[in-house]
């Protein structure tokens, strides 16, 4: 992995199903990892190896799907010379602040309207 986050943004994570009474467009993301097009986008961390967040797996895929991925997984994840890259200058926002996220929200799947 490119740019591993550190011990110090990990804990800031609240735990797993902690934020699960949070309408989706509220949860807070902590986090993103990315690699050619594929999104990553952390709510909850299980303190060891467990995300619980959004996965956008192309930017061609609508909608994104919630679900729990691995810390370790990420960190080994190779493609070709490519690795997973966290971004650096992310800020903790909400989902709907988060431009992949926000135009899935407005999708017909979820029926969400977003201001």
């Amino acid at each position: 992995m490119f740019n591993a986050p550190s011990s110090e943004q990990l804990a800031r994570i609240p735990g797993l199903y902690e934020t699960m009474y949070i309408p989706i467009a509220e949860n807070l993301v902590y986090l993103h990892f990315f690699i050619k097009g594929c999104h990553w986008y952390v709510v909850e961390y299980d303190g060891k190896d467990t995300f619980f967040g959004f996965i956008i797996p192309s930017n061609f895929m609508k909608p994104f799907i919630r679900d729990y991925f691995s810390f370790s997984e990420l960190q080994s994840f190779r493609y070709v010379v490519f690795e997973i890259h966290h971004e650096l200058s992310w800020t903790v926002k909400p989902a709907n602040a988060v431009e992949e996220i926000k135009s899935r929200l407005r999708s017909e799947h979820f029926k969400i309207k977003i201001a």
